[in-house]
């Protein structure tokens, strides 16, 4: 992989964290140039091929996220923010980088709810999400899930280049 091809999906995640950060939203007007940007940057250092790769990368992306939006676990922003960074690699890729945001989510959503004193309520909450019951909407801790995206992505880098710069292309 080209290191410079790894740019535009780190832009797409920075400006999508901070947002979210800031306004606790991930805009469609973002999401739309996202997608602009994935695609010119996916042409532009694999050609076709890379177009190809997005694309299954985007749909697996879908196929992985959209229950778990149906379920409450996850945004549409977050959902439609994977599948922007999907268009901009390979399934495999995608698909490690969902299972390290959930990690990193978990991690990150213990730690917050031990520091606000709320850890017994998140084991309830996960417990009947795990039995297909839902939460009241008022009784989730939620966080900024685009932070657990970019230490995903921050670990998938790292990952890739502890090991010589090998990544799914």
């Amino acid at each position: 992989m080209i290191w410079q091809s790894l740019v535009v999906p780190t832009l797409i995640l920075s400006v999508a964290t901070i947002t979210d950060i800031k306004t606790r939203r991930i805009y469609n007007t973002w999401i739309v140039a996202s997608v602009f940007l994935a695609l010119f940057s996916s042409y532009a250092f694999f050609g076709i091929d890379g177009l190809k790769h997005g694309a299954v990368a985007a749909g697996a992306s879908l196929v992985f996220t959209l229950p778990m939006v149906i379920f409450g676990v996850l945004g549409a922003g977050d959902m439609k923010l994977l599948f922007a960074l999907g268009l901009t690699t390979t399934y495999q890729a995608i698909f490690t980088i969902i299972v390290l945001s959930f990690l990193w989510g978990a991690l990150i959503g213990v730690a917050y709810a031990i520091k606000k004193g709320n850890l017994k309520k998140v084991i309830t909450n996960t417990t009947l999400l795990m039995t297909s019951n839902k939460p009241e909407k008022n009784q989730l801790e939620k966080i900024p899930f685009t932070v657990p995206i970019m230490f995903a992505w921050i670990t998938y880098l790292a990952n890739g280049f502890m090991n010589g710069g090998s990544y799914s292309w």
